[in-house]
């Protein structure tokens, strides 16, 4: 069967929680018919080249560079995503290295939570799992798989790190508002990821809810939502399409692909928007430019 969905815009690489390197993300999307894809690290760019240099073997395929940011807001967090990222803006640059020290302060807090639970690890563990990358919990919950104290990642958040886990931590994240500036004073374009997933749990909220943050989020700034995501339900999907369509925003969308070893991931291309998406948000990102 051949693969319909020609754009991905929410592709991790082991810069930040990814598995793979940008280099085999880019022959990975290629081999799955992707067109255009997006790399978008949590808090980190460093990706960004790499996967340049990789895609330019292939003429039929184009790159948005991205970057996925976590945001505080009143009874959970929202994620997002930022595209067309200037990534030689040297103030960026230095706002998001901050964000990946107070990763690093946070993952070292948890991994003393697990070792009083009686989980046996250590940071070196951790450092060598993630090696170069933004040091993350998704890093943990692999030496927690590597050591057999449990068989899947997934099984660590659900268990032990996710936010209602008796090891988590919480860290300094921006407000919605900073961080949507933040990214157009970049020049790029923010958007709102999967957000039937901003709350701690889905039974703590409605749909008015969802709507009233994003309406407020827009009045920030913001110019899309992760419409098409792969844990979305269709009746979410068709909400969101028509949300984005009462606000005047982009629905994008993409696999959120780690290649984590958790069973039923999406891979890249399983999911995504159609290419009309691409021309909107570099349309959007073209108005932000000249607006500077």
């Amino acid at each position: 069967m051949i693969n319909t969905v020609k754009i991905d815009l929410h592709l991790h690489t082991n810069k930040s929680d990814g598995t793979l390197s940008p280099s085999e993300i880019v022959k990975l999307s290629f081999t799955k018919g992707l067109k255009v894809i997006a790399i978008t690290d949590h808090d980190t760019t460093n990706g960004i080249d790499e996967a340049y240099e990789a895609i330019a073997k292939y003429s039929e395929m184009t790159l948005i560079p991205g970057i996925e940011l976590s945001v505080d807001i009143p009874g959970g967090e929202i994620h997002l995503l930022g595209y067309f990222i200037n990534i030689y803006d040297k103030s960026f640059q230095k706002r998001i290295e901050e964000f990946r020290i107070s990763r690093v302060n946070r993952a070292k807090s948890i991994v003393e939570k697990l070792n009083h639970l009686g989980l046996t690890i250590s940071w070196d563990e951790v450092k060598e799992v993630g090696k170069d990358a933004a040091i993350g919990r998704p890093h943990i919950a692999q030496v927690l798989v590597n050591k057999k104290y449990i068989k899947y990642p997934k099984e660590a958040f659900d268990r032990y790190i996710g936010r209602l886990g008796p090891a988590y931590v919480d860290r300094p994240k921006l407000s919605a508002e900073k961080a949507i500036k933040i990214l157009l004073d970049n020049g790029a374009v923010p958007v709102l990821a999967h957000p039937f997933f901003m709350f701690t749990k889905k039974d703590k909220f409605n749909i008015s809810q969802i709507k009233k943050i994003i309406t407020k989020l827009r009045s920030y700034g913001l110019m899309g939502i992760e419409t098409y995501y792969g844990k979305h339900t269709p009746n979410e999907v068709s909400y969101l399409q028509n949300l984005c369509e009462e606000l005047n925003i982009i629905p994008t969308g993409g696999s959120d692909f780690h290649n984590s070893g958790n069973p039923n991931e999406q891979k890249p291309g399983d999911v995504g928007p159609p290419m009309t998406t691409y021309t909107k948000l570099k349309e959007f990102h073209l108005n932000i430019k000249q607006k500077k």
